[in-house]
């Protein structure tokens, strides 16, 4: 498993499950709080120990407390009217603006190519649902250009990476494997949050969903 998908693994898993939560079944708005920190804190932390650097950590923190921060305001009336008080990037970034800097961060790693990783990130989080900005304007089709331009971003950098790698053009062939396993790596680990959704559902439609049962599915989650 490459370092990223280790480090941001745990938080959206956590996220997808949260989503799913029905309302009745949401945590109150201060121990939701208390146990999204935990989950944040734990990964910036794995990101430190990764070997990321600190404005990079930073950088993947932004992008995961923008979208838990959005799921969790649309879960409820009450959440919504109690979360920007105590939302997680005004605990982490002393900001409410994340919708508009979520997007101001992408152009900055977008501009790295040494960020792939982070870039990686952000790219999850849009596929994931997050739409900051355009979300009061029909947000799925004006993201679809941008997310369409992370993935052709990536792609690319993987193969200028492998490529950087046999700048004199020893084992060719051995560099156009190791290109196409990189350029894999994003969509493999996107592959598997996504089989976890679908399961996810799968168990729902099968056995029904109860209050108890949700919050355990959190709880399991580690939001604790």
């Amino acid at each position: 498993m490459d370092r990223i998908t280790e480090v941001t693994r745990e938080c959206f898993d956590a996220l997808i499950q949260l989503r799913r939560v029905d309302a009745g079944s949401v945590l109150p708005p201060a121990v939701l709080h208390q146990r999204l920190c935990r989950l944040v804190n734990a990964l910036y932390t794995r990101a430190a120990q990764a070997g990321f650097a600190r404005d990079e950590a930073t950088d993947i923190t932004y992008a995961v407390v923008a979208l838990a921060d959005e799921i969790v305001l649309s879960l409820s009336d009450a959440l919504r009217e109690a979360w920007p008080g105590q939302s997680l990037q005004l605990h982490y970034f002393h900001e409410n603006g994340a919708g508009e800097g979520f997007f101001t961060r992408l152009e900055g790693v977008r501009r790295d190519p040494q960020r792939r990783e982070v870039l990686q990130v952000y790219f999850l989080a849009l596929r994931l649902g997050f739409q900051g900005r355009y979300r009061a304007r029909g947000g799925d089709l004006e993201l679809m250009p941008l997310v369409e331009d992370l993935r052709r971003d990536l792609d690319r950098g993987a193969r200028i990476g492998t490529e950087a790698l046999s700048p004199h053009g020893e084992r060719r062939q051995a560099a156009r494997s190791s290109a196409r396993r990189a350029a894999l790596e994003p969509w493999i680990a996107i592959g598997a949050i996504a089989l976890a959704v679908l399961l996810y559902l799968g168990l729902r439609v099968s056995i029904g969903v109860t209050t108890d049962s949700a919050v355990e599915r959190i709880e399991a989650a580690n939001l604790h």
